[in-house]
């Protein structure tokens, strides 16, 4: 299958770190110290050693570089030779007079430091406006991924060119989203996407690859409430999505499925793209409805950070039951499959009608079946310099009747209040990752320039 056979190692959520270890060389004070002074050959060494240790800790998300040592002005202009392939520096041995050299390095580079070989660097870098860190661990390596993940993202979004409803609370302003975060954005129209549904219905290997994703789908089902053929247009929809990304070089998506025009297609065609937003966000594909980018940038975010796939829906304070609880409640009809991870096996599913049609797939995946109950709820506000917090513990995964078919229900600290601080300020669409990411968002805030707050 097309979407299959991709190369995943390109994705943005695979994306590796750079990282080239420098040593510097001391000037003459260990000798006044009785120490014994290290040759630049030393120094080499040590940096083939650390190299080494790097490999060994951050191997599968770090490539590291060879080393390199300092001790001159001209050594830090050698580093230009490959600045371009570096995205980040570990450093050692960075005072014993040298530190002019890594102030110089850290200012004409404007890649983060690493270490520095004292407690003092970072301090010192940082006050000047510069990124620096005292180590290197895998928090920080999992942040700075995430970063260079958002730049290497470039999303498709499918709108109509009448715009009549969709999220009022979207995010708007696409020059300012890539200026700070690095995502790209193309623009196609709702005909375009239907047109290469249409291509794929006529051309006889993909139709078929259609009908045989459709068929893996429901036999890897716990429940199937709609007729194949249903399932089967939903699965072409996603190939069209699917070779209209790889056409425009895109890797994130998101649809103004409830744009008047858009509707109107869907109607026509029989299908809704709920199922196409599954399917890639398990890939690790970013994807958001209703044309949200304050939500696609959330997702993209999530699924970066965990590497797992996500949950966007509705927030609510999901009524009398979630009241009970003490719970907020997400609907939607795309859920995440793959909830523990996305190396992990998909978690139970089952496929129905979307709302009260007999068509458009829809998925509902048992939430409560996931590795880890604990939950992490968040969303960009319009302007995409505050994201908004919570967590909590899954109470509840249902499937229900109406237009957004799967409903969770999620125990958190003040309920009510976060639901009315959401629909104040931020909106409705909410992004849900099993697991407790809130450190991590807070320090992924401090390094892109975001707010965090949390409830």
């Amino acid at each position: 299958m097309q979407s299959q056979g991709k190369d995943r190692a390109s994705y943005p959520v695979n994306v590796k770190l750079s990282c080239k270890p420098l040593v510097v060389v001391p000037e003459d004070i260990p000798r006044v110290l009785g120490e014994v002074p290290l040759s630049r050959e030393d120094c080499q060494r040590r940096g083939d050693e650390a190299a080494s240790k790097l490999k060994e800790a951050h191997g599968a998300d770090v490539e590291i570089l060879a080393p390199a040592v300092i001790e001159s002005g001209g050594d830090v202009d050698a580093l230009k030779e490959d600045v371009g392939f570096t995205d980040l520096y570990w450093v050692s041995g960075a005072g014993r007079g040298r530190t002019p050299f890594v102030l110089d390095l850290a200012r004409r580079y404007g890649k983060p430091l690493i270490g520095g070989g004292g407690v003092g660097l970072p301090p010192l870098l940082r006050s000047h406006g510069l990124e620096a860190y005292p180590v290197l661990d895998d928090d920080l390596v999992s942040l700075l991924r995430t970063r260079k993940a958002l730049g290497l993202t470039s999303a498709l979004v499918v709108q109509s060119r009448r715009v009549a409803g969709g999220c009022l609370s979207s995010a708007w302003d696409l020059d300012d989203l890539e200026a700070r975060f690095g995502i790209s954005f193309d623009l196609i129209s709702d005909e375009m996407l239907f047109a290469e549904m249409g291509n794929v219905r006529a051309a006889d290997g993909v139709r078929d690859e259609a009908r045989g994703l459709a068929q893996d789908l429901i036999e890897g089902a716990v429940a199937v409430n709609l007729d194949e053929r249903h399932v089967t247009n939903s699965t072409q929809l996603y190939l069209a999505v699917d070779a209209l990304m790889e056409r425009q070089s895109c890797n994130a998506l998101t649809v103004g499925c409830c744009e008047s025009p858009f509707l109107d297609l869907e109607m026509q065609h029989k299908t809704t793209p709920c199922l196409a937003t599954s399917l890639l966000n398990e890939r690790g594909l970013p994807a958001s409805c209703q044309g949200d980018l304050s939500a696609l940038l959330t997702v993209a975010v999530m699924i970066y950070l965990s590497r797992k796939s996500v949950f966007m829906g509705n927030l609510g304070d999901g009524g009398d039951a979630g009241k009970a609880h003490g719970a907020i409640s997400i609907s939607h009809s795309a859920p995440g499959l793959r909830m523990d991870g996305l190396d992990a096996p998909r978690l139970p599913y089952g496929l129905h009608p979307f709302g009260v049609m007999e068509w458009g797939t829809a998925v509902h995946v048992d939430l409560l079946q996931a590795k880890d109950t604990h939950a992490t709820v968040a969303r960009f506000d319009p302007l995409a310099e505050r994201l908004l917090l919570t967590r909590g513990e899954i109470v509840q995964s249902v499937t229900v009747e109406h237009f957004c078919k799967q409903m969770v229900q999620i125990r958190v600290p003040d309920a009510a209040g976060f639901v009315q601080r959401a629909h104040t300020d931020y909106g409705g669409h909410f992004t849900v990752v099993c697991g407790d990411y809130v450190r991590q968002l807070e320090d992924l805030g401090e390094m892109l320039g975001f707010q965090v707050e949390l409830r």
